[in-house]
């Protein structure tokens, strides 16, 4: 299977529209149970900037490991976020949209429990997004012949509209509950399509490194031919 360049291209695109979404809906979802003050969105920002920077140290950290140890852990972490949504889907109207009583909140310390919020209901899915552009780049520029870099744009694109289509379609028609449902299945949109583009990586992987083994087993071949005497 060779690596689709509109497989990644959709991924890209569907990660960061899913990412620009997340953030205004989850902030004006807990916003009234903190007084509704510039305070709550000031610290969701920034919780957000932080978690997009987690997600690309993730990145780059696994970048580091061999190709089979990237697949393999991405793939893992991948089945963690499905995991912790699903069970998030049982306890809360969706898998992102506590209800107030849903969590041991301290109002005193609105700050800490925003942070403590914003990291139960979304920590993990915002920080696994935050890495796919970069991964994504890094798989396709190594195992396709074409050049990565114009995915960066649909990462823009997506991240645009994602940004645009909340306050003028999204928050307009549904409720905070129903978009965490929309978003939720978005996600599951993007983990099969994920799952899809990682297997064809670990095929083209495996085919470089069956392909490497014959050339040093060729090398070697000629190198004892070489060596015999005449």
């Amino acid at each position: 299977m060779k690596i689709s360049y509109a497989l990644a291209a959709s991924i890209i695109f569907l990660s960061s529209f899913l990412l620009f979404q997340i953030q205004p809906l989850i902030s004006k979802h807990i916003v009234a149970w903190f007084g509704g003050g510039s305070a709550v969105w000031v610290t969701a920002m920034l919780f957000f900037m932080v978690a997009l920077a987690l997600g690309y140290i993730y990145a780059w950290f696994l970048t580091k490991a061999s190709i089979r140890r990237q697949l393999i852990i991405h793939f893992l972490v991948l089945l963690g976020v499905l995991a912790c949504l699903k069970v998030q889907t049982g306890w809360w109207p969706s898998g992102i949209t506590p209800m107030a009583d849903d969590l041991v909140l301290d109002f005193t310390k609105p700050i800490w429990s925003v942070v403590w919020t914003l990291s139960v209901a979304v920590g993990l899915p915002f920080v696994f997004l935050s890495s796919t552009s970069t991964l994504l780049q890094f798989w396709y520029g190594k195992f396709s012949s074409r050049e990565p870099f114009s995915l960066y744009g649909i990462s823009n694109v997506g991240s645009l509209l994602g940004l645009l289509s909340y306050p003028l379609v999204f928050e307009p028609l549904l409720s905070t509950y129903e978009q965490g449902r929309f978003w939720v299945a978005g996600l599951a949109v993007f983990a099969g399509l994920m799952t899809v583009f990682l297997w064809g990586v670990w095929r083209e992987g495996e085919r470089e490194v069956g392909k490497n083994k014959g050339e040093e087993k060729s090398v070697e071949e000629v190198g004892v031919v070489a060596g015999r005497p005449k």
